[in-house]
């Protein structure tokens, strides 16, 4: 796997903590395990492309910390793959599902 597009840490229209803030480290990094949890709900990966295509959760350096996203790592030279990784970018959730926040309220990430 060569290639990569972010997915961002939550989805598009939930809040997500900055970084720099405090306890920003331990909330984005159970926040985007529970994001790449729900992204493989949603674009679970073809038999035809295991280890052709997978999710990661990666840090990033900013100007001034760390920061966390998911992102969709893929073999660019193979054209299943790429258009796997495409439509995931292309239709990435916009709210958390249900088991998704019940794993964030579990972990006292959102209120009950």
């Amino acid at each position: 796997m060569e290639d990569e597009l972010r997915l961002g840490s939550v989805p598009t229209e939930e809040g997500y903590q900055q970084a720099g803030t405090a306890n920003y480290h331990v909330r984005a990094q159970n926040e985007t395990k529970i994001y790449k949890k729900q992204l493989l709900r949603l674009f679970p990966i073809p038999t035809s492309l295991k280890g052709k295509v997978g999710f990661q959760v990666k840090v990033f350096t900013g100007e001034k910390c760390l920061f966390y996203e998911v992102v969709i790592k893929y073999n660019g030279g193979l054209q299943d793959a790429t258009q796997f990784a495409e439509n995931v970018k292309a239709n990435c959730p916009t709210e958390w599902d249900e088991q998704s926040i019940d794993e964030l309220r579990a972990m006292h990430l959102i209120p009950d």
